[in-house]
């Protein structure tokens, strides 16, 4: 059989492109881009990922990006005879609160805090390739404290009497007797000047 030279040249462009597209199989994604907790809780931080199907070694890693923190790696090996080596390094992660998902690379963080919030970086890689997700984290304090500030400059311009439970006529009582307070004072007043004007006048 007699192979034509020009097909010899084209051999390595059908070649390549087949070799590259196998190599990016290697991929990771966050099945949400956003999470939230509250402190004390736990919040998981969701992936998925795809591989190669033979392949042997893997390595997960995730890691905090603000500031940029290794927190805990997840190795995968499989051996002959479908024997599968699970090393996660270090045990319980950073301070011991930290816990990796080998089957999808998903995270889970214990006992979150206030100082976890930011972003928050995974990495899978094998013998040729790797791939990365991003994931930020919300933590919300539900003990944050009251604007006592502003309940002050509201409470110094608003004076409120609950009549919910007062009845009409004791309603009506404390109306008149505020009216007719007034006309008392107003009374006293204008006598008190009307005596000065008389003294002087004398």
């Amino acid at each position: 059989m007699c192979v034509p030279p020009a097909f010899l040249l084209l051999l390595p462009l059908l070649i390549v492109p087949g070799s590259a597209l196998a190599l990016s199989t290697l991929s990771i994604s966050a099945r949400q881009p956003h999470v939230s907790g509250t402190p004390n809780s736990s919040v998981l931080l969701s992936t998925s990922y795809s591989t190669l199907p033979h392949t042997d070694w893997l390595q997960l890693k995730w890691e905090s990006l603000t500031p940029k923190t290794d927190l805990i790696k997840c190795t995968i090996r499989t051996m002959e005879l479908e024997n599968v080596y699970i090393n996660t390094y270090p045990v319980g992660g950073r301070e011991g609160r930290m816990e990796i998902v080998p089957d999808n690379g998903s995270l889970i963080i214990h006992r979150l805090k206030m100082s976890d919030m930011g972003s928050y970086q995974v990495t899978i890689r094998d013998s040729s390739a790797s791939a990365s997700a991003i994931i930020s984290v919300t933590v919300q304090d539900i003990d944050a404290p009251v604007d006592e500030e502003g309940e002050a400059n509201v409470s110094s311009h608003c004076f409120c009497l609950n009549i919910s439970n007062i009845d009409l006529p004791a309603s009506i009582s404390i109306v008149l007797g505020s009216h007719l307070l007034s006309i008392f004072i107003t009374v006293f007043i204008v006598f008190g000047q009307l005596k000065k004007k008389k003294c002087w006048s004398s």
